[in-house]
């Protein structure tokens, strides 16, 4: 198979957001960055392939996701059938805080993304690349949205891998927050003792498991208040804790008034 440049832009064009995909093999030229006077974002879909500077060079695969930091020309190399979604970008004031991922060669952050982490970037980058081709209306502002999104979930994996959270820690926080299993079985699910997993969870997370999920039921009880067409006991019901008092008390302590309260200050807005 030939380079395939499915869509891309000229790049004197001057604007926030550039993008194009490209597919080549290893038999396709190195080439050398062009456009280095803003941000871009390389996710690898498929193959693999080299991306350095100078002599050192980064292998990338399916699932890595690459920041390239503005005035430095980087070097492509595919090794097999590598198919890359690029973008070049200006970021906006609000996502500056996410460019700072922890460099591996000069100019380059590469990340990993689990299974899941890399399918919600996938689908994210291909809508923001198609909007580009199609270009709807209003197109420009939802494709930054879907391209802010992939940012900021690389600098969260870069905040996770910096941490205590493990595989272990993410299972459980999934499993807390969709299940109602007791943490007697979630904690054999993650492979250890209750006793272990709480003291890794709360290392991790500073909270306990139990106190964890109680928080996410009492947020999520917080937004079905300001609907109000939920009852109070329906809401209650709804998140798990069907005892109307035991909710009351709950939520009381979590936010600092009772439900009804709660509810007639919301609506007061």
């Amino acid at each position: 198979m030939s380079v395939v440049d499915l869509h891309i832009k000229n790049p004197e064009e001057r604007n926030d957001f550039i993008c194009g995909r490209r597919i080549c093999t290893a038999a396709t030229p190195a080439w050398i960055q062009r456009i280095t006077d803003r941000y871009g974002l390389v996710l690898t879909l498929g193959g693999s392939g080299l991306v350095g500077i100078g002599s050192g060079e980064t292998r990338l695969e399916a699932g890595d996701l690459v920041l390239l930091k503005p005035e430095f020309q980087h070097r492509f190399r595919p090794e097999n059938e590598w198919d890359i979604l690029w973008f070049h970008f200006l970021p906006r004031p609000h996502v500056t805080h996410a460019l700072e991922w922890p460099e591996c060669a000069p100019g380059l952050a590469r990340i990993r993304f689990r299974d899941g982490e890399f399918d919600a970037v996938r689908e994210a980058l291909l809508e923001a690349h198609r909007l580009d081709f199609i270009r709807p209306a209003n197109w420009n502002a939802l494709a930054c949205l879907l391209l802010e999104s992939a940012l900021v979930r690389g600098f969260n994996r870069t905040l996770l891998d910096a941490s205590d959270f493990d595989d272990s820690v993410l299972t459980a926080q999934k499993l807390l927050l969709e299940t109602g299993e007791s943490i007697d079985r979630i904690a054999v699910r993650c492979g250890m003792s209750r006793a272990a997993l709480y003291a890794k969870f709360r290392k991790a997370t500073g909270v306990s498991p139990r106190r964890y999920r109680e928080e996410a039921m009492l947020r999520r009880a917080a937004q079905l208040l300001e609907l109000p067409e939920y009852s109070i006991a329906e809401v209650a019901r709804q998140v798990g804790m069907p005892d109307p008092y035991y909710f009351s008390t709950r939520f009381h302590r979590q936010f600092g008034v009772p439900p009804r309260e709660y509810r007639r200050r919301n609506a007061e807005k």
